[in-house]
Formats: C-alpha cells, structure tokens, sequence
C-alpha cells in the first residue's frame, strides 16, 4: 500500500505521522484506526473497574484528534455494550502540554492543609 511517509528519509517521527494524518494519508489512517481500537480496549476495562464519568485523553495522541477519538469511543462502546456500565464522555484534553503538571500542582492546592503555626499552638 502506498503512503505519503514512504517518502521520509530517515526514521519517522511523530509529526511526520500527524501531518500523514491530517493529509488523510491511507494507511497512516488505517494504523491510527487499529491503534485507537486497541487503546479503546485498554480504556474500557479502567472504565469498568473505576467507573468515572468522564475520560481525558492527555499526551501527543490528543493531537491526532477524532482520528483517534473515533475509534477509540466505537471500541469502548463494543467492549461495554454487554454490561450495565454507563460510558462516560471520552474527550481530548485542552490543557496542552503541562496538563499534568497543572493536574499535579491543582491536587496538591486542593489537598493542602497549612500547618498550624507556633505562635497560634502557644495561645
């Protein structure tokens, strides 16, 4: 099968493989496709044990958008469909990159219990 990437000289990298995409390269689809099917089946089996309302994709994926959102929502709504589990929103993060540092300092305000200071425990 033909692709835009046999083009590539030298090793691919990620972006080669999301302008492949965004060119709705052939076989650069197909492989996503089966990509996300395969992260689908992942997702769904958190989803049955956790059960969230919702799941954010975070990460370099989330550049290839409903490329990978499709199929990968199709293959959780089959790996579910037998059981009475809701499937929750499956989205892309918007937080860029840092999201999970911005995750990590947002549970740790949200955590946090400032100490009592020694002048207030003296009184």
């Amino acid at each position: 099968m033909k692709t835009i990437l046999s083009a590539q000289r030298g090793l691919l990298t990620f972006a080669d493989v999301v302008r492949a995409a965004q060119q709705r390269d052939t076989l650069t689809m197909q492989i996503i496709e089966t990509s996300a099917e395969m992260l689908g089946r992942a997702v769904s089996h958190l989803i049955f044990a956790l059960n969230p309302s919702k799941v954010i994709l975070a990460g370099p994926l989330t550049l290839l958008g409903d490329s990978v959102l499709h199929p990968l929502r199709a293959s959780v709504k089959a790996a579910l469909r037998n059981y009475e589990t809701d499937i929750p929103t499956i989205l892309n993060s918007t937080m860029g990159e840092f999201n999970g540092a911005l995750g990590a300092a947002a549970l740790a305000v949200h955590q946090w219990k400032p100490a009592r200071s020694i002048a207030s425990q003296r009184t």
